[in-house]
């Protein structure tokens, strides 16, 4: 598998198979619509302590 937008090969890491398991997940990131990985933000924030 290649990533469509930067064209590195991708590596299955897990495979799910538990219906249970896949319909949380998919709850979990809103089914999968409005959620760019790549959309710019900002820096993460500093540890203090």
């Amino acid at each position: 598998m290649v990533c469509a937008r930067c064209g590195v090969e991708m590596k299955i890491i897990a495979v799910i198979t538990d219906p249970h398991v896949i319909d949380r997940i998919l709850a979990h990131v809103g089914s999968g619509r409005g959620c760019d990985p790549f959309e710019p933000r900002g820096p993460p924030a500093k540890k203090t302590g």
